[in-house]
């Protein structure tokens, strides 16, 4: 989806970022659940001001953008997160459903800020969309969370999550 981005003469790939199918298990015999997974571009991105040089734009939708070194090196650890993300939880913080990693170099926590929608289709359940991912190294250590299957199965089951602190 994002493909290659020449900047300054060296190009960037992120094809890193294509969208993949996430497998969720169920409980029981029932076949797991198949979400797909897409990127945003604040997960590799900054806010774009006068001093970035046009090579640096990047537009998603009405959002532009500028293409962050640094979000792009951290951007490279994205899906290998979202697939080991499956065995743990899921936090609440203010609204948004987050994961939180850790990244070698980084004091605090890396998190992965998404959004599920139920789509059915035959290839999968539905869209995880990953809208953020930064270094926040003061993290509100009390969220609310769930594990990952749970709030998954709750919002292609349209139930409520059993949100509760950690």
């Amino acid at each position: 989806m994002w493909g290659k981005k020449k900047i300054n003469g060296t190009v960037y790939d992120l094809t890193h970022l294509d969208p993949f199918i996430l497998r969720v298990p169920r409980s029981g015999d029932l076949d797991d659940y198949q979400i797909s997974v897409e990127f945003g571009s604040h997960t590799f991105t900054e806010a774009f001001n006068p001093l970035h040089s046009p090579d640096l734009a990047i537009s998603d939708g009405k959002d532009l953008r500028a293409f962050c070194l640094k979000r792009h090196g951290y951007s490279l650890t994205l899906p290998a997160a979202i697939r080991s993300a499956v065995a743990g939880v899921v936090c609440l913080d203010n609204g948004r459903m987050l994961i939180s990693g850790v990244l070698p170099g980084l004091v605090g926590p890396y998190l992965i800020a998404f959004k599920i929608r139920v789509k059915k289709t035959k290839k999968f359940d539905a869209v995880m969309t990953i809208v953020s991912a930064h270094h926040r190294p003061n993290l509100d250590p009390n969220l609310l969370c769930a594990p990952f299957k749970a709030v998954i199965a709750a919002t292609i089951q349209g139930r409520k999550v059993d949100w509760k602190k950690k």
